[in-house]
């Protein structure tokens, strides 16, 4: 009925308004559904984009030792796998710094964007190795926005801002295209279960 569809768009505009509240952003008046969605996405791309640009860095010794790490993980990979790993590494991470390990902010912006490409794109495979490759994708990436943060820790925290509303977007988003999430607008329940689906921790203990 009218009342109830009142309450879950209400609810749907609470939830994205917190989402965007890291990044001081709202949804304009009278946006909802997938348009909320798009919104959402766009601020928060832009967000990431703008920071990210502006935080040139150079490669310490703590980046040194996560990048030795993630790359012994290879050996559990495929070799198939393994091989589109490092092809997936050389062209999108380490042809972006120069020779001192450094690398300019805007090329900061384009690695950290496609490497998060990547990773949910494998990770959401239906193969065994490519989400295993997805998820040494993203922990890369989580190393190259941390060598970012150390070198430019003025900044730092409005990095970290985006990130928890980008963990908080990506769930919302599972609840919009879940099954009976019609044009995008999902219940309390469907936000639950999205929740719940991205815990991995054993037995679910951190949705607990």
């Amino acid at each position: 009925d009218k009342a109830k569809a009142k309450s879950i768009e209400s609810f749907n505009r609470a939830t994205y308004n917190k989402v965007l509240s890291p990044v001081g952003d709202a949804l304009p008046d009278g946006i909802g559904g997938r348009e909320a969605a798009k919104y959402a996405h766009k601020a928060l791309s832009d967000r990431y984009d703008s920071i990210l640009s502006q935080m040139p860095t150079t490669v310490d010794q703590q980046f040194g030792a996560q990048a030795r790490f993630i790359g012994q993980k290879i050996g559990s990979l495929p070799e198939s796998n393994a091989a589109q790993f490092s092809r997936i590494v050389k062209d999108n991470l380490v042809r972006h710094f120069d020779a001192n390990g450094n690398m300019a902010g805007e090329q900061m912006k384009t690695s950290v964007s496609e490497l998060g490409r990547l990773g949910a794109k494998y990770r959401g495979s239906q193969s065994a190795g490519e989400q295993e490759m997805g998820d040494l994708i993203l922990q890369l990436q989580t190393a190259v926005k941390g060598l970012a943060a150390r070198g430019n820790p003025q900044m730092a925290g409005e990095l970290k801002n985006v990130d928890k509303a980008w963990a908080m977007y990506t769930r919302t988003r599972s609840a919009a295209s879940s099954l009976g999430a019609e044009d995008g607008v999902f219940t309390p329940a469907q936000l639950l279960n999205a929740v719940k689906a991205s815990d991995k921790s054993g037995s679910k203990a951190a949705f607990s």
